[in-house]
């Protein structure tokens, strides 16, 4: 996970170029083709053997860009979201979730229906990931919007604390699941890995905020 920071560094470096050649969704849709094009291309093999600082940031530069468009478009977006009821958001995420979930265990077990992998060629299985975010953000946007859980709001608040703390949970909570003779083949490994990381990365931000705001 450290490997982030290198990405965010190389992108941030980029941000005022980037920023020069931003042009909307066209600049998003560019963004994508790229990404989607580094990810695919039989070349990357051999870019994949240069340092990683060099190539690094492609593989994420259209979440990036997504994040501009969507921070420039903020007020367009918060409407059409407020127009639409959530359950038309909630399902088609779960759904998402379930096929990637699914994916990724085709995968893991090396299970193949096909000589080729048509998901791979037809990249979908990007795409669903792509899809899977956006579906996330919607739904804890309209979470907030109805104050059914302010617990997310204050998790964003805490987003990039928590992602600076949660590679340590993380990694000490494989260990001990492991101890514990659950292992990466048992989906219960992955629900307690979520929610133990979750729980404790957020307790150390909100308590670091806390002292924070004492010395202040």
């Amino acid at each position: 996970h450290l490997h982030f920071f290198i990405i965010i560094f190389g992108l941030y470096i980029l941000y005022p170029l980037i920023m020069r050649l931003y042009f909307g969704k066209i600049t998003l849709i560019t963004s994508l083709l790229m990404q989607l094009y580094f990810w695919n291309l039989p070349y990357v093999s051999y870019i994949k053997t240069m340092p990683i600082w060099f190539y690094s940031w492609i593989e994420y530069i259209f979440y990036f860009v997504w994040g501009i468009y969507v921070c420039k478009n903020y007020a367009k977006i918060q409407k059409i979201l407020e127009n639409i009821p959530i359950i038309y958001i909630v399902a088609p995420t779960i759904i998402l979730w379930l096929v990637r979930i699914l994916y990724w265990l085709k995968s893991y077990y090396k299970i193949y229906y096909y000589e080729i992998d048509i998901l791979q060629i037809l990249w979908i299985n990007r795409l669903i990931t792509i899809a899977l975010f956006a579906g996330i953000f919607m739904t804890a946007y309209k979470l907030v919007q109805h104050e059914r859980s302010p617990i997310i709001k204050k998790i964003g608040d805490y987003s990039f604390g928590i992602y600076l703390v949660h590679v340590l949970i993380l990694d000490k909570t494989v260990q001990m699941l492991l101890r514990y003779n659950i292992d990466q083949t048992e989906p219960l490994f992955y629900i307690f890995l979520f929610i133990i990381t979750t729980i404790i990365s957020y307790f150390i931000v909100d308590i670091w905020h806390g002292i924070r705001e004492r010395l202040s």
